[in-house]
């Protein structure tokens, strides 16, 4: 009969590891973004799954750590679900500029270009307007302009900054 090499148990017992190592996690921001970031790098769905289910409600209040899992959807080849994530995202703290663009400035840190670019669509699109908005629309439409710039496509870059400098017009006669 043909043995198993002993590197095979140390693989099988991953999963088990991983789930003893969630009853050490802390409910924290950083340590739940962490952790998701470990499981998917060596992807281990099923502690995934037990992360997302036993912090769902701190993951309901956290739009960085609903990225982080949509990421870790996304990888896991689970688009509808990290699709689903990136929509309570967006819909979390509404009307509230600074945390979307906080948002934003994170998720374009990670390298999450497109859902930076959706954050950022959020504040533009955000009722009612003031000059608190308006602030926030400014840079957004100017990040939007470089991406579109970095993208190659100038001509969509032109138009934005041309938005945002009509915007600064606009508040400087405020």
């Amino acid at each position: 009969a043909e043995q198993l090499s002993p590197g095979f148990f140390m693989y099988a017992d991953a999963d088990t590891a991983m789930f003893r190592i969630l009853e050490f996690v802390g409910s924290d921001v950083e340590s739940l973004s962490e952790m998701t970031m470990w499981l998917v790098h060596s992807e281990t769905w099923a502690a995934l799954d037990e992360l997302e289910e036993r912090f769902a409600a701190v993951i309901e209040d956290n739009p960085m750590l609903a990225y982080t899992l949509a990421y870790a959807r996304s990888k896991q080849g689970q688009t509808e679900r990290a699709e689903a994530l990136v929509d309570k995202a967006r819909k979390m703290n509404p009307g509230n500029y600074k945390a979307h663009y906080d948002v934003a400035a994170l998720l374009h840190e990670r390298g999450w270009i497109d859902w930076a670019k959706g954050e950022y669509q959020t504040i533009i699109d955000h009722e009612p307007r003031n000059d608190d908005y308006l602030n926030y629309v400014i840079v957004s439409h100017r990040w939007l302009a470089e991406f579109d710039h970095d993208a190659g496509k100038e001509l969509a870059a032109s138009k934005k900054m041309d938005l945002t400098n009509e915007l600064l017009e606009e508040l400087a006669k405020k």
